[in-house]
């Protein structure tokens, strides 16, 4: 059953990029009237190589470390253990995501203060939105921590919330 939903997720995947690209091709090139697209050529991939492999790198060991801890706890834990495993992985997932609204909002921002050559201002935007990423992680752990058995009881689902110690792991492990 865990692999049906792992294709089943990926198929997803797959038709997303696919309708993304109809979006793109049919849509934009169409709004802004562009006629020549972007090719790949060996200086685009060069200019886009060197400032995002780190990232990529990172945003990969992140998201693979998640995904085959997830794989490893379903396979060798019991259905209740891996259960409320994954059930608080996605929880702390979900907060994490969900706390990155305050930076994400920010991007436009910072690109135009890039622009300007301002990195002074860069930093301090910086600094003010990952201190209401952190604080908002915070709120939204411990309010989780506190109400999300009752909050699980109330939607009658038939996985108990995690147990204070992983809840605590996991939370510190994205903190």
């Amino acid at each position: 059953k865990l692999i049906s939903v792992m294709v089943a997720s990926q198929l997803w995947s797959i038709s997303n990029v696919i309708f993304n690209k109809y979006l793109v091709d049919k849509l934009i090139y169409k709004k802004y009237n562009c006629t020549k697209k972007c090719k790949i050529t060996v200086n685009n991939l060069k200019t886009i190589w060197k400032p995002g492999w780190r990232s990529g790198i990172g945003i990969a060991a992140q998201f693979g470390v998640i995904q085959i801890s997830g794989i490893i706890g379903a396979q060798f834990l019991t259905i209740e253990k891996a259960s409320m495993y994954l059930l608080g992985l996605r929880l702390i997932r979900f907060s994490g995501n969900l706390s990155q609204v305050p930076f994400y909002s920010k991007i436009p921002t910072m690109a135009q203060e890039f622009a300007k050559n301002n990195i002074s201002e860069i930093i301090s935007i910086y600094k003010a939105t990952y201190n209401k990423v952190l604080y908002l992680f915070s709120v939204l752990f411990f309010i989780l921590y506190i109400y999300g058995s009752d909050i699980l009881d109330y939607i009658g689902s038939n996985v108990p919330f995690p147990d204070n110690n992983l809840w605590i792991f996991l939370g510190f492990g994205f903190y």
